[in-house]
């Protein structure tokens, strides 16, 4: 597949897309625990050695506990990958003999919640279609930056940490349709639903919940305040409300009070995953910037919410 695909990355000279024309630069993260606290697997395929050496050194220099695997070669790397619990690989594109299915079997169906990187030395129109056909995370260009990696490194943790979501919307069909987008997002989410703001605040205090989104509609169109006495109520909770154009929120009204996010109707999955970036204060990958501009005309013909 990737000797296929390898059309769309046609060096193209004048006609490169660069990162930062492809997507706005994506949100810092904080902190996080030290890597050391869970063991790291990482592979890099690359055929060529001293791309692999460069970007093993920067993982090394990252943390030095993590466990690096190396493959030359497309045969190399489809072997660990079915015998090494691999958390990141990190794949060039042009690696010999390296069938993109496989990485796409992989990703999917790991029990190890991995995550795939594609590697290039340039982009070009279509990148990240390549890149969301194989169901890659994220995509990087050589020469490797030490921050990029970092930063991925972070969000994988955060992105395998479970999370409890609160979902308050009085349709049980939207709430089902966000369930699902919830659920195809590569968060590690367990979400409880609810369908007015009064069992919503009853939820809050019974339980923590890590995130808790509330639609406008809820309790006859009084969602807004709903969302603000959740906030109120449950200050460890990142609330996020949802709502049509009519109702757009200023980001300073929402930090007035104390909502950590607004999410605009229709959306689909992938306006969903980049606000969920947002509220966590994720690094946000090129690649789902890219995926959310292209899908961005068709939004509404698809599985969305609508206002």
């Amino acid at each position: 597949m990737f000797r296929a695909l390898d059309a769309f990355f046609i060096r193209q000279n004048n006609k490169t897309d660069s990162m930062e024309e492809a997507a706005p630069q994506p949100t810092s993260i904080p902190d996080e625990p030290a890597f050391a606290a869970g063991h790291l697997r990482v592979l890099v395929a690359d055929s060529v050695a001293s791309d692999r050496f460069a970007l093993g050194a920067i993982l090394r220099r990252i943390e030095p506990t993590i466990e690096i695997l190396e493959a030359p070669n497309g045969a190399v790397a489809e072997r660990l990958l079915r015998e090494r619990n691999v958390d990141i690989g990190f794949i060039d594109r042009r690696l010999p003999g390296f069938d993109g299915r496989e990485v796409q079997n992989w990703a999917s169906t790991s029990d190890n919640r991995s995550m795939f990187v594609l590697v290039s030395d340039r982009l070009v129109p279509k990148w990240s279609e390549i890149a969301t056909l194989i169901n890659a995370y994220e995509v990087m260009l050589k020469p490797f930056n030490e921050s990029h990696v970092e930063n991925l490194l972070k969000v994988f943790w955060r992105l395998n940490r479970s999370a409890d979501v609160l979902l308050v919307d009085r349709s049980r069909t939207a709430r089902k349709i966000i369930r699902d987008m919830l659920e195809r997002t590569r968060f590690n989410f367990r979400v409880d639903e609810t369908d007015t703001g009064a069992n919503a605040l009853r939820a809050v205090k019974a339980s923590a919940f890590d995130i808790v989104l509330v639609d406008a509609g809820v309790d006859g169109g009084m969602g807004a305040e709903a969302a603000f006495r959740v906030a109120r109520d449950a200050p460890g909770s990142k609330v996020v409300l949802i709502g049509g154009a009519d109702m757009r929120t200023s980001r300073s009204a929402l930090t007035q009070f104390d909502l950590s996010g607004f999410i605009l109707k229709p959306f689909d999955g992938a306006v969903l995953e980049s606000a969920l970036h947002d509220v966590l204060k994720l690094w946000r990958p090129y690649r789902l910037n890219a995926q959310m501009r292209a899908a961005a005309p068709a939004a509404a013909a698809g599985a969305s919410i609508a206002a």
